[in-house]
């Protein structure tokens, strides 16, 4: 456990078990991933942050840390979170994948490195056009490794920044731990004679900079989220997604186990899916609810929070730069109760900080 006001055990546990709700928000999301990928969200999500120094990457590359040297100031803290995570695992007392063969520790350790680094803000548009780029020509397929470690990626990395999705006291009270790690931050930048990085001013106007994040980066990712969830569900990749998964899990079981016990298949209504670490099969977590479509449980909080931040920014001093206009999730989503409390809305350029 490290002293930091926000990247701590707690947000892990947060982020954690956000990644988990968000799997299982949607009726046969959670059966779209075999349980080997499902185990590598789960680890992901746990280890994302590890061994936090505190600081942002920003901080890193001024100051020329040793971490900024390691890893040639890309992604520094993410590579870091990682390659801790695993170095843990090389000790043979703490080794809680040693169930594994080769071939599913490869792919293991690949997919939760790739979701670790997509947690770095620097990396956050590109993804995102990345998954709007699938939606527009319809093309997420199950059978794509690519296509698949970039919706786990999106999953996690939403959970990362999803406090605004969540109730207001919830989402003060972390925003307030993260401002005052920010603001430690300013305070060595300053103490070092460095520039003070984006955030970390104690001068900065709070309400602001989390309307632009909600606005900028949160929203839009969410509604991503929920579009990818709707196609992923869509009739004409049930069938197509669930005999992939099934498939996949089938492969590596039968380089697991012996020839013998690997060539019996079951009917096509239950499939043996145990994999060799002893997650239950995927037949048994088959969906057979209907999935809802256009639903988006984290809307509301998102639009009443937006609304939080705004009367709170009445008191502060208008900011002079306008933020780019935004694609609203009102006109997407109809909520009743939820009072559109949108107003002009004026920040900073560069207010929007990563990692």
């Amino acid at each position: 456990m490290n002293n930091n006001t926000y990247h701590n055990d707690r947000h892990a546990a947060d982020v954690l078990q956000t990644a988990h709700a968000i799997i299982n928000s949607r009726p046969g999301i959670y059966n779209v991933f075999t349980d080997l990928e499902i185990f590598a969200l789960i680890f992901a999500a746990m280890i994302h942050d590890l061994a936090h120094p505190g600081t942002t990457n920003n901080f890193h590359i001024n100051a020329r840390t040793p971490l900024a040297l390691l890893y040639n100031d890309r992604s520094i803290l993410e590579n870091h979170h990682v390659s801790q995570a695993f170095t843990i695992l090389n000790n043979s007392t703490c080794n809680i994948l040693v169930n594994l063969n080769n071939e599913e520790f490869k792919e293991f350790r690949s997919v939760v490195i790739d979701m670790v680094l997509a947690t770095d803000m620097t990396a956050h548009f590109q993804n995102v056009k990345a998954i709007r780029s699938i939606l527009k020509d319809g093309d997420w397929k199950a059978t794509s490794q690519k296509t698949l470690t970039s919706t786990l990626s999106l999953i996690l990395h939403a959970a990362d920044i999803g406090n605004p999705a969540k109730p207001w006291p919830i989402h003060k009270h972390c925003t307030d731990d993260l401002m005052a790690e920010f603001r430690a931050q300013g305070v060595q930048e300053k103490a070092l004679k460095l520039p003070v990085s984006p955030l970390c001013d104690a001068k900065d106007q709070n309400a602001g900079i989390q309307i632009t994040f909600i606005e900028l980066l949160v929203q839009p990712t969410f509604l991503v989220l929920g579009d990818l969830f709707d196609m992923i569900l869509s009739n004409e990749h049930k069938d197509e997604t669930f005999i992939a998964v099934k498939n996949r899990q089938k492969e590596r079981r039968r380089a697991t186990l012996p020839l013998e016990e690997s060539e019996i298949i079951a009917p096509s209504t239950s499939v043996r899916l145990r994999s060799s670490f002893g997650i239950s099969p995927m037949s048994s977590r088959r969906a057979s609810v209907q999935p809802e479509e256009n639903f988006r449980p984290w809307v509301p909080h998102l639009l009443s929070n937006i609304g939080h931040w705004k009367d709170i920014q009445e008191g502060e001093e208008p900011l002079m730069t306008p933020i780019p206009k935004q694609k609203s999730l009102e006109k997407q989503n109809s909520h009743p109760g939820i009072h559109n409390r949108r107003k002009s809305l004026t920040v900073k350029s560069n207010q929007v900080e990563h990692k």
